[in-house]
């Protein structure tokens, strides 16, 4: 079985092949490790291509309801997506197989993967797109996920912390919900769950912290220069978890669930005043302030950790302005990093970094591959 170790990473995609997903049969790219615009027409391909990617570092498509079966090209018995991802000095092969009505088939350098988080952490990826509501709109849950990719990706021992907190909330839910629940049981699963989730909000409010630096650095010139993010922990950080769940016994034996810990929790935006930014914000504003907290965890990735994260705004046209997309060319410039653009129209006011590419997709096929 193929291991990985926690300081192993990949900075790029040089080589994607995809077989038999939606309406691609086969598609081959030989990608640059800058800028790659996919240029086609509604319904050619793009944002396929996009999936592709999602399901190689999340072992899920981004788009919402997007059950495995329906990922799967018709008349085909399930899809691949085979890739070589590099760093300056090493490469890796990845190869992911899904058969309708079966398990994930996964090798790398044709070693069978028995654990999909050993590929998952091998490349930070982050995806922009009209099929995912931006931070700023987006509901506390979306959020909590942002933020959870952010310290995945910070600190991998994060996504068993998480695990474990998940598993004491399960248990207390269901014991809320049992008339049977002994007190002994009850305060055995509070205690477990509160000790995960102290560790949890640590985790999250250290974070937090150093990414606010990178983010009030990216808000020099522009409207929301003086925003900053804040967490909002899911509990009353003057008390203990547990003395907020003892005050709030009651209200969760009728509502029969849990009230209060960092599944509540949510990332603020906010004026120094307090203000919630997005109460006096157009919705371009929040599109390219939302596109700022991103590439505030991408900045901090980079520069702190190390690590490239591959950025994908699928439709970029739709997400962003003209200086929003500008701007983002600019930090694949300043950092290093690879980017996938897909759009329907050429863009001729963007100055690309030398050395990226075109591919020009029709029906789900690959027509031609061109250099800037």
């Amino acid at each position: 079985m193929a291991s990985i170790t926690t300081d192993q990473y990949f900075d790029n995609v040089d080589v994607l092949e995809v077989r038999h997903l939606r309406n691609i049969d086969y598609a081959f790219l030989n990608l640059s490790s800058s800028v790659n615009v996919i240029l086609g027409l509604n319904g050619a391909g793009k944002s396929t291509l996009c999936e592709a990617f999602s399901i190689l570092f999340h072992a899920r498509s981004y788009r919402p309801s997007s059950a495995f079966a329906t990922l799967t090209k018709e008349n085909s018995h399930g899809f691949q997506v085979n890739a070589r991802l590099s760093t300056s000095y090493s490469s890796t092969r990845i190869k992911m197989s899904k058969p309708l009505g079966s398990s994930w088939e996964v090798t790398r350098d044709d070693e069978d993967v028995n654990r999909l988080q050993s590929i998952t952490v091998l490349t930070p990826l982050l995806i922009m797109s009209p099929d995912v509501d931006n931070i700023v709109d987006t509901d506390p849950a979306g959020r909590r996920k942002v933020m959870d990719w952010l310290m995945f990706h910070v600190e991998h021992s994060y996504a068993d912390t998480h695990k474990r907190y998940s598993y004491a909330l399960k248990q207390r839910n269901q014991l809320l919900k049992s008339r049977d629940a002994s007190a002994e049981e009850m305060n055995s699963w509070t205690q477990e769950l509160c000790n995960a989730a102290e560790d949890l909000n640590t985790k999250r409010v250290e974070i937090l912290k150093k990414v606010n630096d990178f983010f009030h650095k990216s808000l020099f010139g522009t409207p929301f220069n003086g925003a900053q993010l804040v967490l909002d922990s899911g509990w009353d950080q003057s008390k203990a978890l547990s003395e907020c769940l003892e005050e709030k016994r009651f209200v969760e034996r009728q509502r029969k669930t849990t009230l209060s810990g960092p599944h509540r929790a949510d990332l603020i935006i906010q004026k120094q005043d307090g203000t919630l930014v997005k109460s006096y914000l157009s919705r371009g504003e929040k599109k390219r302030l939302s596109l700022l907290i991103n590439l505030s965890f991408v900045a901090y990735l980079r520069e702190v950790l190390g690590k490239k994260t591959i950025l994908i705004i699928d439709d970029w046209h739709a997400e962003l302005d003209v200086q929003g997309r500008q701007m983002v060319v600019d930090l694949v410039q300043d950092l290093g990093l690879q980017v996938i653009l897909t759009t329907t129209d050429v863009d001729p006011e963007i100055n690309m970094p030398s050395g990226s590419k075109m591919f020009h997709v029709e029906h789900g096929e690959i027509k031609s591959e061109t250099a800037y």
